[in-house]
């Protein structure tokens, strides 16, 4: 601390005052040593560094919105899409394990205005909008998970699954011989098959 009050421009001081904090378990004091760094780091374009010091913010405390969406937008202007999807996805995890359901789909449709590679994060919080009755946003964000990871059997259940209940059941069967031909003792797509079946009068199949 004397050290720097007497030269604050010593930002290894910051730093190893910091892990000092974490070691007596003053995580606020440590989280605010941290954010001095991240945001000194970002200011002065220092990739890496900012990277770091936000990696910490988060490990200190993972239900920081805040530094979690910028240690994923920093990763992904380092071209690490997969490790951005990975922490964009555990904020989104938390989100929906507290039903904040506006947050989480404000979050993943900041992820899809990034153009990700592939989809499969997206079940997920396509199977909580269809248990919340939310089948439109489920379908938008189904059809661009899709397009994306094509042969993903967990999310053409999941959108045989919102053709049932929007009655396209002739889409939900088509989807369902499908997945039958990839997995075909997925028990659930028989399930969904069954009520598409029923729902087009065809009981007796």
């Amino acid at each position: 601390k004397k050290i720097q009050r007497l030269d604050p421009q010593r930002l290894d001081i910051f730093e190893k005052l910091a892990g000092l904090y974490v070691e007596q378990g003053l995580l606020v004091e440590a989280k605010r040593e941290y954010q001095i760094l991240a945001d000194w780091y970002v200011k002065n374009g220092d990739l890496e560094k900012a990277i770091g010091a936000h990696e910490k913010l988060v490990e200190l405390d993972p239900t920081n919105n805040v530094s979690s969406l910028r240690l994923a937008d920093l990763l992904l202007k380092r071209g690490e899409v997969g490790s951005a999807i990975k922490v964009y996805d555990q904020l989104g995890g938390i989100l929906l394990d507290a039903n904040k359901l506006d947050e989480a789909e404000r979050l993943y449709r900041r992820i899809m205005e990034k153009n990700p590679p592939e989809g499969e994060f997206l079940a997920r919080v396509c199977g909580a909008f269809l248990d919340a009755g939310r089948t439109a946003v489920a379908l938008e964000f189904l059809r661009f998970a899709t397009e994306r990871s094509p042969e993903s059997v967990e999310l053409k259940v999941l959108l045989a699954r919102t053709h049932v209940s929007t009655g396209e059941n002739d889409a939900a069967l088509a989807l369902a011989k499908e997945v039958l031909q990839l997995d075909p003792q997925n028990a659930a797509i028989r399930a969904l098959m069954g009520d598409a079946l029923v729902t087009s009068g065809e009981a007796g199949e």
